[in-house]
């Protein structure tokens, strides 16, 4: 008897390991199923409603896509040789000429000292909570230096609560489009306290409009 009741808890055990490894192969199944759904969802209504907008120089390539309520842009930029530049942004498209910059890509100690650069309102109404003085030089903590980037890629995220505020009527933001700006080093700057020689300028090396990725 003891024998039998043995045997039989063993069969009764046997059962239910052989349900739950069931139920696991079958959660599985479920979990690919819609996680490959919930995938192709994602990648189905990021391309049909948000256009990848792309910028391409030899010295870098960067693209960008706006969040389904344009609140956020998601950044790719891929940086090549970065040899004689000292700034690459994303400004806002003045009828064809850069206008004021939502995004700072990658920077340096000559840029931050740069005059124009240091401009306080320079960059306004498109200021950012990082970069109170709207000046072009950039948030200090946020953005990369030159040095860092070159020959690698980054992504970010920018988002535009600066265009939520009081001059939400004023800063475009990316609505009437947007242009990759590549910096040069030839500007005037402070240095130890005195003005180096230099145009008061920002050196654009080059202005590539974004366009839309056709792919």
């Amino acid at each position: 008897m003891k024998h039998r009741d043995i045997g039989l808890v063993s069969r009764q055990t046997q059962m239910i390991a052989c349900m739950l490894i069931a139920v696991a192969v079958i959660g599985a199944i479920v979990y690919a199923f819609n996680k490959n759904a919930t995938l192709e969802h994602f990648t189905t209504y990021v391309s049909a409603k948000s256009p990848q907008y792309v910028a391409k120089s030899k010295y870098a390539a960067v693209s960008y896509a706006a969040d389904s309520s344009a609140d956020a842009i998601r950044i790719h930029a891929k940086f090549g040789n970065l040899t004689g530049v000292s700034a690459i942004h994303i400004h806002t498209n003045d009828n064809g000429k850069p206008g004021p910059i939502i995004a700072w890509l990658a920077t340096t100690s000559e840029w931050k000292s740069g005059v124009l650069q240091n401009t306080p309102g320079k960059n306004a109404p498109c200021c950012g909570s990082n970069n109170p003085m709207c000046s072009l030089a950039g948030p200090a903590d946020s953005t990369p230096l030159i040095q860092s980037v070159a020959n690698t890629e980054l992504d970010y995220v920018v988002k535009n609560d600066f265009c939520k505020s009081s001059a939400a009527n004023k800063c475009p933001w990316i609505n009437n489009g947007t242009i990759l700006v590549i910096h040069g080093p030839n500007f005037q700057r402070v240095a130890n306290g005195c003005l180096t020689d230099g145009p008061v300028g920002i050196d654009v090396l080059q202005a590539i409009p974004f366009t839309v990725n056709s792919k």
